[in-house]
């Protein structure tokens, strides 16, 4: 299979030159309606491609595929439209092809590894290594992270550094083997087993804060009893429960 392409007048039958194509189908009877981004399959004539252009009502009107590589390029009147949707509507004439050339910015290593271009127009742009981070204001991230808090508790409780409060039967201990720590009550009403950091992070006007917390429940929780653990103290914070 060759890729799409046509020729100029140049060496013998002329150079190749790659382009892509396009295909203008009418439309009538329209019983599911077209969206862009769409795969379209028209089984009897072998068209399909994306839905890139949409003119026109559910009942009537024309789109616009961008053909795959292996796609036909001539319609079957009357032939079904469908998607993984269904059957959308049925085809009025063969449908109108269009190759689409352009400037094209392609890769060095691989002249088929071209830029993308987005439904506005602008080129889409990426990083070598993965997604840039966003601030929870939606700007780009390119200052260090500066930590507030690191509460580890591989050698230690940590106890130096927490408050704790346990009441009702409640209780807080440190599995020295797997280093964790263990929050326990049972089911009376006022039990209590809580631990608060000493230092308070604090908010900054204007700058993001991010908290990890590793945690693992042992149970479904126990009757009369909130389960919770986050960022705060007893007045206010941001809480997971």
């Amino acid at each position: 299979m060759s890729l799409p392409n046509v020729r100029v007048p140049a060496d013998s039958n002329g150079k190749r030159i790659k382009h892509d194509s396009v295909l203008e189908i009418t439309y009538t009877g329209g019983l599911i309606a077209f969206a862009i981004g769409q795969f379209i399959t028209l089984a009897t004539s072998g068209v399909n491609g994306f839905v890139v252009k949409i003119v026109g009502t559910l009942t009537d009107g024309t789109i616009t595929l961008q053909l795959d590589q292996a796609s036909g390029q001539v319609c079957t009147n009357g032939e079904n439209i469908t998607s993984t949707a269904g059957i959308h509507a049925t085809v009025v004439g063969t449908g109108t092809a269009y190759y689409v050339g352009g400037t094209v910015i392609n890769g060095r290593n691989n002249a088929l590894n071209g830029a993308n271009v987005t439904a506005l127009g602008s080129l889409q742009m990426g990083y070598l290594y993965g997604d840039p981070y966003v601030t929870s204001f939606g700007e780009l991230k390119v200052a260090e992270t500066k930590k507030l808090g690191t509460y580890k508790h591989t050698h230690d409780d940590q106890s130096r550094h927490f408050y704790t409060e346990v009441s009702g039967g409640g209780s807080v201990t440190w599995d020295t083997t797997s280093s964790y720590m263990l929050y326990s009550v049972g089911t009376n009403a006022n039990a209590k087993a809580i631990r608060t950091s000493h230092r308070r992070h604090n908010y900054t006007p204007g700058n993001s804060n991010k908290a990890i917390f590793t945690i693992a429940c042992g149970d479904t929780g126990k009757a009369n009893n909130v389960r919770e653990w986050g960022w705060g103290d007893e007045h206010e914070g941001i809480f997971f429960s």
